[in-house]
């Protein structure tokens, strides 16, 4: 009687007490400790090094400082941002701790951050779609400047914070009333409402802000966009006239089917996590499922690896991509010959480099 008391999972603190319970907690997995690490160090240092290096390219070249990679440098910097805030507090926390560790101020700028860089990234992509909409079904409207680019990015900023900030306010640190916790004073960071009902509502409309309305636009626009450049045989007759049509349709191809693989990649990522969010919402019981961690670490770690997935297709899909890798390498060795014997200066190194950027 007293082993299985002791054991219950809703026994309460007093209980545990009152039963003379011995505290035990469940022993580390030392290979499923050994598989979050690696996911997660992997992930971090591909992030990190990928939208790094798509950062410094759009940035480092005039020609590269178009609307449509102003708009990728931004979602680069919020991958960088979960990348760096939100990936490493929270494998370490949620998933292997099962604790927060790290105090209420990290607790909310943690899950602020986390929400901020998904809106980032969704808004991102529907500004991106637009953009390349308008040019292609509207070709003979003013084009967007690079100057309207930057507001847009303000805006994708201001917006996301500003949806997020009912996070910010109820993140709070707190003890659950568990024998695990109560008698370690372990503390979890979670969102702290005052109704269940407006926790729910909140909950839902992000989900639908971050997940269900960017991915119904992206599917219009690009949809509009492959009837528009594939899908009409006037324009392809044109383009045997003109070669200049030609090249440049083949570029708002390649620039299409790229971001038609980063919205798939976003989906695909973000999918798994938000279905198992709607099954918990409605579904409580599964957090007594004895692989929940496991099953959450999954999840998560494929969301998270959104964060690196862009970069790679940047590079391996955009004749850009293949330009600024080159651009990269020289600048490298440009600034090696620079520190050897003085002779090459990183402008005129720059400026010997040529690659076509046109078109985008």
């Amino acid at each position: 009687m007293h082993d299985c008391v002791c054991a219950s999972g809703n026994i309460s603190v007093h209980e545990y007490q009152s039963w003379g319970c011995s505290y035990y907690d469940e022993l580390p997995d030392p290979a499923f400790e050994v598989a979050v690490w690696l996911s997660y160090i992997v992930i971090v240092l591909l992030s990190v090094v990928g939208n790094s290096l798509v950062c410094y390219v759009v940035m480092s070249s005039a020609r590269m400082r178009t609307v449509t990679n102003y708009l990728i440098a931004n979602m680069a910097a919020g991958d960088l941002l979960m990348t760096v805030l939100c990936v490493p507090f929270t494998s370490s926390s949620v998933i292997l701790l099962r604790r927060w560790p790290f105090g209420e101020a990290m607790c909310c700028l943690v899950s602020f951050t986390q929400a901020v860089s998904v809106f980032v990234s969704a808004f991102s992509l529907i500004a991106i779609s637009v953009d390349r909409y308008r040019a292609i079904i509207y070709p003979l409207q003013p084009r967007v400047t690079r100057q309207h680019a930057r507001v847009m990015i303000l805006f994708v900023w201001l917006l996301s914070a500003g949806t997020c900030v009912p996070i910010a306010v109820t993140s709070r640190t707190w003890v659950p009333p568990y024998p695990r916790y109560a008698l370690n004073q372990y503390q979890v960071c979670q969102e702290v409402w005052h109704s269940e009902g407006d926790r729910q509502y909140y909950s839902l409309s992000v989900m639908a802000l971050q997940y269900f309305l960017p991915v119904l636009v992206l599917m219009y626009t690009y949809g509009r966009i492959a009837v528009e450049v594939w899908g009409k045989r006037s324009s392809g007759l044109f383009e045997q006239q003109d070669p200049r049509e030609a090249r440049l349709s083949k570029t708002r191809r390649k620039v299409v089917v790229m971001m038609v693989v980063c919205v798939v990649a976003y989906t695909l990522a973000w999918l798994p996590y938000h279905v198992f969010e709607l099954t918990t919402h409605h579904f409580p019981v599964v957090f007594s499922w004895p692989n929940i961690r496991i099953l959450f670490w999954a999840v998560h770690a494929v969301a998270m690896s959104h964060c690196c997935m862009n970069p790679v297709i940047y590079f391996a899909m955009n004749d850009k991509g293949r330009s600024a890798r080159d651009l990269s390498r020289y600048t490298v060795e440009c600034l090696n010959m620079q520190r050897l014997n003085g002779t090459a200066t990183r402008s005129t190194c720059m400026h010997s480099l040529k690659y076509d950027t046109n078109g985008v």
